[in-house]
């Protein structure tokens, strides 16, 4: 994979949702569909027949990426535009934001504008909430329900410390977590971190990363299952935690769900022409415009910075 488009990548893509819309640009992926175990291109349709048929969707993201967020609304307004009614659960929004986000929704006034401000969003650290915004929108439009998936970022924070056996048991059993990540898994998830913080993780930093990693990804796998109305859940998150070998999906499967899909949003880039040039590491993976040649060095970004959503919770993105 090319690691810096892991990290951020805010270029603009084609807003129309079919795989062959046409473009100024001429790279021969960007906004093409990689249906990755049929090892095949497939339309808007086809992908969209899939997550209908979907119980647990997993839609990834760069998280600066406005396109990103407008192919994830877009989905969320197909599927719901054919009678699909998902719990849309974000994972920036957390579990102490739940109280705030049940005001929200009850209040019949309510616009996806003021979300961000119901909830802090500016004080949380991840992007402008217009870049969110279209999210809402769409689950606004069709009243459908919005969830908190992340577990509060201290309790992050402290098993990043401590370590996984710091949880209570009962716990550490419920979010199943006593199901070791295979050697070459956890290998990958360790790989995918160092290069998330730019190759300047230190090593004795890592084991608690893994475990922050591992939490995170547990606690919003758990909560699909518990926010679940019974049409399912779709996920907004970062594509690390959409990853099919460590991430949410693993642990959907792991508590005996079957009917899960990940779609990975990947912006190409010009060294890589073919879709096994990248890490195509989930269920599906939709090509988006490339980095901007004028965009800022992400790791030069990352340097500089005191520590962002990554650097404090130990996310790969």
């Amino acid at each position: 994979m090319h690691t810096r488009l892991l990290l951020r990548c805010i270029a603009p893509i084609c807003l129309l949702l079919s795989a062959g819309c046409a473009t100024t640009d001429s790279h021969p992926l960007q906004d093409s569909i990689w249906h990755v175990g049929e090892e095949r291109f497939v339309d808007r349709g086809e992908l969209l027949d899939i997550l209908r048929d979907t119980h647990f969707i997993i839609l990834g993201e760069i998280h600066d990426h406005a396109g990103h967020h407008r192919i994830q609304a877009e989905i969320i307004d197909g599927l719901a535009a054919d009678g699909r009614r998902p719990v849309i659960a974000m994972e920036m929004i957390d579990s102490e934001q739940d109280e705030a986000l049940a005001a929200w929704l009850a209040d019949e006034e309510a616009d996806a504008a003021g979300l961000g401000e119901a909830v802090g969003w500016e004080a949380s650290g991840w992007p402008s909430w217009t870049l969110y915004q279209p999210i809402a929108e769409a689950a606004l439009k069709h009243e459908l329900v919005l969830a908190a998936a992340s577990r509060p970022r201290d309790q992050v924070r402290e098993v990043a410390r401590k370590g996984l056996g710091s949880l209570a048991l009962d716990e550490y059993r419920r979010l199943g977590l006593t199901t070791a990540l295979p050697e070459a898994q956890r290998e990958a998830l360790g790989q995918r971190l160092r290069e998330a913080h730019c190759d300047m993780l230190p090593d004795e930093a890592l084991p608690g990363m893994l475990d922050a990693q591992r939490l995170r990804d547990a606690h919003m796998a758990r909560r699909m299952r518990s926010v679940d109305r019974g049409d399912g859940v779709v996920l907004i998150t970062g594509n690390g935690h959409a990853h099919t070998g460590y991430g949410v999906p693993w642990y959907l499967q792991q508590a005996g769900q079957r009917s899960v899909f990940s779609v990975g949003l990947l912006p190409v880039d010009e060294d890589g022409t073919a879709p096994q040039d990248y890490a195509v590491e989930f269920d599906a993976v939709w090509f988006t415009g490339p980095v901007r040649g004028d965009q800022a060095d992400p790791c030069a970004a990352f340097e500089d910075s005191s520590g962002d959503n990554g650097g404090e919770n130990g996310e790969a993105s």
